[in-house]
This record gives structure tokens, sequence and C-alpha cells, in this order.
């Protein structure tokens, strides 16, 4: 009868409509009237679900290198770029475990102190993987034909890693220690305490230092690697582009994408300028077929030239991505059309990307 009654207020002279209108219009009614009578304990309300509903305990991802994605080594500069970029990853992990041994040094909780120095073995167990994984990696490096500044930085970053790896394990000593004066309900008196949250603050101005400098050994090499696979998803030869940028007037304006089966390794003219091919690095093979992007991958014969001669508007090449979209992507040849750089090999769809200033 109630909600006959409200349905009444409607024009609706169908009995069926009219208790379908009635039951929705009850329903929103209801919903209404509850929402409003529990919204001035909204607050409460939440704190309750919080404490009902635990946050998931967030597990440690899996160690994985982030930059040195497969030993297929396609150039040694290229390579050694890489490794900085894992080293720096590998301080941090370092940086990391030792700021559990600063809490450590302070906490009067067990549970705590038992969380920190799980974290603690934990950071101490991704450095050992990590020095493992890069000696390994600088190893096959160093069978490579390098030069000699090559070389000098391949034995840098071992005698590098090495230092950092027995970092990771001063830090677990120190953390046996803590636990022994645990277990026999030692501890620091308060002159001792205070001169080692000194010694402990000089070490993490080190690390800070150590890791600042590491960054502009890996900036010096002036690299810039595009981590992009262009033969993705096909079982071709690993490639990646690699570029240098410049504050001077020696800089690239355009790219150009040859699906020519011969490439010319001079220069070719597109549009009357003058455009060279892209120099590599790497295996006899890759090299020999002058850059081949799909190589060992089958597919199109695809090459990138470069030039930097002059436009109208004054611009230069800033930068170069990957991306699987073909809106604003490099053409092919002179064409109007988008060039898939896995185009005939199965692969990924890949386009080159780049921006002009």
């Amino acid at each position: 009868k109630g909600v006959r009654s409200i349905v009444g207020l409607f024009p609706i002279e169908n009995p069926v409509l009219s208790s379908l209108y009635g039951i929705a219009l009850f329903h929103t009614l209801f919903n209404l009237l509850t929402t409003l009578l529990l919204l001035p304990f909204r607050e409460r309300l939440a704190a309750l679900v919080v404490r009902i509903i635990a946050e998931p305990e967030k597990k440690d991802e899996p160690f994985r290198l982030r930059h040195i994605s497969t030993w297929r080594i396609a150039s040694p500069a290229i390579a050694i770029e890489q490794t900085y970029r894992e080293v720096l990853d590998f301080a941090q992990a370092a940086f990391d475990g030792f700021q559990y041994v600063k809490r450590m040094l302070t906490v009067t909780d067990a549970d705590k102190f038992e969380l920190y120095r799980t974290k603690l073995i934990h950071c101490e167990e991704i450095t050992d993987k990590y020095e493992y994984e890069l000696a390994a990696f600088l190893s096959k490096l160093s069978a490579e034909k390098t030069s000699s500044e090559e070389n000098q930085e391949i034995k840098a970053l071992y005698r590098v890693i090495s230092e950092l790896e027995s970092l990771g394990d001063s830090c677990e000593n120190i953390s046996r220690l803590f636990v022994r004066l645990r277990t026999h309900t030692k501890g620091f008196n308060e002159e001792s305490s205070s001169k080692l949250a000194l010694l402990i603050g000089k070490v993490n101005q080190a690390f800070v230092a150590m890791i600042s400098n590491l960054k502009a050994a890996a900036k010096r090499q002036g690299w810039t690697v595009i981590e992009s696979n262009l033969n993705a998803g096909t079982h071709g030869d690993v490639i990646y582009l690699c570029y240098k940028t410049t504050t001077g007037t020696d800089y690239i304006t355009d790219l150009y994408l040859s699906s020519a089966s011969n490439p010319v390794s001079g220069l070719i003219t597109v549009n009357g300028r003058s455009y060279k091919l892209c120099p590599t690095e790497g295996g006899s093979h890759f090299t020999g077929i002058k850059g081949d992007l799909n190589s060992n991958a089958g597919g199109d014969d695809i090459h990138i030239y470069y030039t930097k001669e002059a436009f109208s508007d004054g611009r230069a090449v800033t930068d170069i991505w990957f991306n699987a979209s073909s809106s604003g992507a490099v053409r092919k040849d002179t064409s109007s059309t988008a060039y898939d750089l896995n185009k005939g090999a199965g692969g990924d769809d890949i386009f080159m990307h780049f921006s002009t200033k």
C-alpha cells in the first residue's frame, strides 16, 4: 500500500507499470534516506572498515637486472652504459640495507627489530645477486673486442661491484652483533650510542657521495640508450638504438627509414638532402648487413639514415622513442605510410618517433 500511494503521484494508469515504478522509487528513497542517516558517521565507519580489512602485506619483488636484458652484447659501449645503470641500482640496494642498520641501533621494540633485520638480510641477498650477475656479464664483455678506454671502464666496474658486495656483507655482520647484544641483554651506554650515531651519520654521507659519483660517472658515458629492443617479439638479434646529445650546432635534423635490400653505406639523396647510413656496432653478422633492423628475424630489410642538413624552420632532433603507435611515426621511404620496424618478421608492432625543436 505504501508503494502504490507514492506511485499515485505520477500519472501512470497501467497497474503493472505502476508497481515497477513504485518499487524503483521505494528503493531510491530508501537508499537516499539511509545515506543521509549514515553521513554524519562516515569517518567512524571508514576507520572501522580499515581496522576490519587489513591492508595486504607488500611482498618484496623478485630480483632481476633492469637495464641489462640479454646476454647478447650488441656493442661494448652500450653494454658499459647499461652496466653503469645496474651498478647505480646495486649501490641503492646496499644503501637501503644500511638504513636498516641505523634503525636497528635505536629501536626498542623486539618485533620491529626482527622486521628490520629481515629486511636487511633481503637487501644483502640482493647485493649478492647483483655482484654475481654483473661479474658474469663483465667477464663476457671483457672477451669482446674493446678499446683501451673501454677496458679501463670494465676494470673500474669490477672493483666497484666487489666493494658494493662487501658493504652488503658488512651490514649483515653488524646486524649479527646487534642480535648477540639483545640475546645477552646488553646494550650501549649513552656515550657509546652518541659516538655510534655520529659514525653512522658519516657513513650515510659517504653512501650519498658514492651514489652521486656513480651518477656522474654514468653520465660521462654520454650515450642515451633507448630501452626498446627493435626486434622484440621475434627470434632475431637484440638491437638497441643509442644517441648522444650536443649543445653545439652539429646536430641531426631528420631521420629516414629505407627498405632497400642493398643499403648504400655512403650518402643517399632524399628530397634534395644528403642522408647518411646510421653507424653500427656489434657482431660481424649485424655489421656485415649494415645494421638491418630485422637482423636474423626475416622480414623487410630496414635501415636508418640521418641528415644534419638544415631545414627552413631551423629544427634539430631532440628526442627519439619507439612504441606500438603508427600515428606520427617515421614513414617508409618517401611514402606516407608509417613503417613497422618488424614488418614481415611477425614480432611486436614497433614504430619509430622523434621530436624536433
